[in-house]
């Protein structure tokens, strides 16, 4: 008899079969679960390349439109691929540190800072900001990023359920929000309750959602106005745009707008500007008071200077709510030129040194058409301060007379002896670059000025060096033997330090004396060099001459930037002084020539 009885069961062994014929099945099944995961997070791919390449890729504008682009045909992967992005890089406050190196390298005042500083702050590249790259991209892909819009208003909802205030980078979240149209208009329901949140951020960014979903969001409007009682110009504002948006309430928003147009605060006027100019000729009762806002010259006023900021918000809005009318009022600036100068040299002793180097500023952009305001600048520089000290305002006041004087140029030649008394007074040796380049427009009839502009060659000071060169090479061509050696040392010197901005100013002396066959245009007008307002005003000082470089000096003038409202109007001096011609199809000097 066999003792091993096959038919017997034995639960232990039965198991173990049972598990054992099981196991290939779990292994399919984790594996399978573990590729969906990996199919699921594996980055989509465009013309080959992963989707963080084309995130990476971004920077030039022909560069980010090739990453849109990219991100628009990988689809609904690609979108994806972007919210994983943001969800995995929380948000943090931006490097300030970086966009402000940036603007000093930029600045006027970059050209008292030491060359390895400015050299620094000029190759100073920011880091990426993988989250803010996200963001950027879905916002341009607009309607197309729609798979985005679940995930993007769990992040909303998450931050409106926190009841704290909004940190910055989320508004970069709304603005992809609003991108996106009506398709938002299944949530509703959230962006309801953002508006009756207790903090103004989220209160805003849900009536700004609102008002971008247009029609759809009729039923919200009661809420919306019933939002609008007692409320800052901020909230006043976006509730009337929301309420323009959604149900054409022209009555209400036209109130409130005109309304915050009264307000002392710049921003109030900025934002209800902006806001009337969308709405177009329904917006015309308003036209007077954006005409006054246009026109407004309170010279007194210290920074931020209100009617220089809402100026160009204003002219813009009066052309899209009456183009006629801003048609006739810019032909209007540039006629009687005589007049408008007489009335800002009467000006002058009736204000305070901040008022005066507003008004300084404007006469600059007559050019020579402000030499009968010779007597006024001459006799304002020789009148010393009244403390004795050239700081501050006052020595901005007095740079300020200095640049209209070389505006002039040639003409300017009475106001000479009073340049050179003011270069060898005490305790203006820091600011010599407008005195000498004042000298170097006026040309040969500042010859008496030769012996400072001598002293200033034989300086330590590489940048006095520099200008002081250059306008000898002006002011006294007839010593070109003598210039022609200073200036190749100091070109190569200035090369040496990879310092373009000095090495384009020896070669434009050079050029002048006749030692150059043409100006260093193309080297000025690099991309990548943070001095545009030097470069401009250099460009007009070569005159026509730099007729190449018009294109790139006009980008400056059309980027309207009013925080830089220098660059606007040296790009404005430099095209009149190149073109002529083309300064009048352009209808410069305009407002610009507005104090």
């Amino acid at each position: 008899m066999n003792n091993n009885d096959s038919g017997s069961s034995n639960p232990a062994s039965g198991k173990a079969r049972i598990l054992g014929g099981r196991r290939p099945v779990v292994f399919i099944l984790i594996c399978g679960i573990a590729a969906c995961l990996w199919m699921a997070h594996r980055e989509p791919r465009y013309h080959g390349e992963p989707a963080s390449f084309w995130l990476n890729h971004m920077g030039s504008t022909k560069e980010t439109e090739e990453a849109v682009a990219a991100f628009k045909g990988m689809r609904k992967p690609g979108v994806l691929y972007l919210v994983r992005t943001i969800e995995a890089n929380p948000s943090t406050p931006r490097a300030y540190h970086e966009s402000w190196a940036h603007k000093l390298a930029e600045s006027r005042i970059s050209r008292f800072l030491p060359e390895s500083f400015l050299k620094k702050l000029s190759n100073q590249a920011p880091p990426i900001d993988r989250r803010e790259r996200a963001l950027s991209i879905l916002r341009m892909l607009g309607p197309a990023a729609e798979p985005a819009l679940p995930g993007l208003m769990r992040q909303f909802n998450a931050v409106v359920n926190a009841h704290t205030r909004w940190e910055y980078e989320y508004w970069d979240m709304v603005s992809v929000l609003e991108a996106m149209g009506d398709l938002k208009a299944q949530y509703v329901p959230d962006l309801i309750k953002a508006v009756q949140s207790d903090w103004e951020q989220t209160i805003v960014a849900g009536v700004n959602l609102l008002g971008s979903i247009g029609p759809k969001a009729k039923d919200t409007v009661p809420v919306l106005l019933e939002r609008m009682q007692g409320t800052d110009w901020w909230l006043s504002n976006s509730v009337a745009e929301a309420v323009w948006k959604i149900d054409r309430r022209t009555n209400i928003a036209l109130e409130i707008f005109t309304n915050n147009l009264t307000l002392a605060r710049t921003g109030s006027k900025t934002d209800a500007l902006g806001f009337l100019g969308a709405m177009g000729p329904a917006a015309q009762p308003a036209t007077g008071m954006v005409l006054r806002i246009l026109f407004n010259s309170n010279i007194n006023e210290r920074w931020p200077a209100a009617n220089i900021h809402d100026r160009w918000p204003a002219a813009k809005t009066l052309s899209q709510i009456d183009p006629a009318l801003f048609k006739s009022t810019m032909a209007e600036l540039n006629k009687d030129v005589p007049t408008k100068v007489q009335r800002l040299v009467e000006l002058v002793d009736r204000t305070n040194d901040f008022g005066r180097m507003r008004l300084f500023e404007a006469l600059a952009m007559y050019g020579v058409d402000a030499k009968s305001a010779l007597p006024t600048l001459i006799e304002f520089l020789k009148t010393p301060p009244p403390s004795g000290n050239l700081s501050g305002l006052v020595w901005g006041a007095k740079q300020e007379a200095i640049n209209v004087l070389a505006e002039i140029g040639p003409d300017a030649q009475p106001a000479v002896p009073a340049l050179i008394a003011f270069l060898r007074a005490k305790g203006i040796d820091r600011y010599p670059l407008e005195i000498c380049r004042a000298l170097r427009n006026i040309g040969p009839g500042a010859a008496e000025a030769v012996p400072e502009l001598k002293r200033l060659l034989q300086g330590n000071n590489e940048a006095f060096r520099f200008t002081a060169a250059l306008a000898l090479a002006s002011v006294a061509p007839q010593e070109k033997t003598n210039l022609a050696p200073i200036l190749r040392r100091l070109e190569k010197d200035a090369k040496n330090k990879d310092d373009l901005r000095l090495a384009c100013q020896a070669e434009v002396a050079l050029w002048r004396l006749g030692l150059e066959p043409t100006p260093p245009l193309s080297e000025m007008m690099s991309p990548g060099q943070p001095w545009p307002p030097d470069t401009v005003q250099l460009l007009g000082d070569i005159g026509p001459a730099a007729k190449s470089a018009l294109p790139y000096v006009e980008q400056i003038l059309n980027a309207k930037r009013w925080e830089d409202i220098m660059s606007s109007r040296m790009a404005a001096i430099a095209i009149r002084k190149i073109d002529p011609q083309e300064a009048d199809k352009l209808g410069l000097p305009g407002i610009l020539a507005l104090p």
